[in-house]
């Protein structure tokens, strides 16, 4: 692997780990346009530690949330879930999958702007007819985002894409599902990464430079992905990326089909 395709695809995995636009599907995008291999496990394991740096970085000062149980059970479903279907996601691994899982990932973002809107109507038609709408109890959040970071594991669903809309939909805040979105990355990433290691078939080979510059470009880029997306989602919701997943997908429809 060459420096300038090191550089590029650790820019990918920083900035596309961070937006909600999947960094599984871009790198595989990538390496299929260009024939560009990704140089092994190893290389893998180095731009996802970059990643783990960067979001321990930009949270150090709020690292004991990792300490709660809530991110404890978001955790464990993650990781109950992805085991229980692995054999499936595995199947998922297909440049073909890719246009659909972007359109489906597009869909999904912009649920919260179209479930608040409901809400709205509803609670507009409760104040006109006078009639009480009777209260549902809700699932914590930490269960559903659990569960959305294990469905996430599939290439190009978005893992903070999915992470986020789900604790919007279970009541959260978008800066603060946003937060713990993030934080939900650390230990997820050093299972997968503990996971790799113990059942992983080989490392793979490539040279010390390219890993050196791949972790350095996705450290960096991934440092100013979290802090654009801590920026920007004050004030946008998450459905104006959808336009972006909803072009590529069409594009990739119409390359592929």
């Amino acid at each position: 692997m060459g420096i300038i395709a090191a550089i590029i695809l650790g820019l990918l995995q920083g900035i596309a780990e961070f937006l909600p636009v999947s960094s599984s599907g871009h790198l595989l995008l990538f390496q299929y346009f260009f024939e560009i291999e990704r140089g092994g496990m190893l290389f893998d394991i180095i731009l996802h530690v970059a990643t783990l740096f960067a979001v321990i970085v930009v949270y150090r000062k709020r690292l004991r949330l990792l300490l709660t149980w809530k991110m404890v059970i978001a955790t464990a479903i993650t990781c109950i879930f992805v085991l229980l279907f692995k054999n499936l996601i595995d199947k998922t691994f297909n440049i073909k999958f890719l246009p659909f899982a972007f359109m489906l990932t597009a869909v999904v973002l912009i649920l919260p702007s179209l479930i608040k809107k409901n809400a709205a109507s509803i609670t507009t038609n409760h104040n006109n007819d006078g009639k009480d709408i009777p209260k549902r109890k809700k699932i914590p959040p930490e269960y559903i985002m659990g569960l959305a970071q294990g469905i996430a594991v599939v290439p190009a669903f978005s893992r903070s894409g999915f992470t986020i809309t789900a604790g919007q939909l279970a009541g959260m805040e978008r800066t603060e599902a946003a937060d713990f979105s993030f934080l939900m990355s650390i230990p997820i990433i050093l299972a997968s990464l503990l996971y790799e290691i113990i059942s992983g078939g080989g490392f793979g080979s490539i040279e010390p430079l390219p890993m050196i510059i791949g972790f350095i470009a996705a450290f960096l880029s991934g440092i100013f992905a979290i802090k654009f997306m801590l920026t920007i989602i004050k004030k946008i919701d998450l459905r104006w990326f959808s336009l972006y997943l909803f072009a590529l997908s069409i594009t990739l429809f119409v390359l592929f089909f």
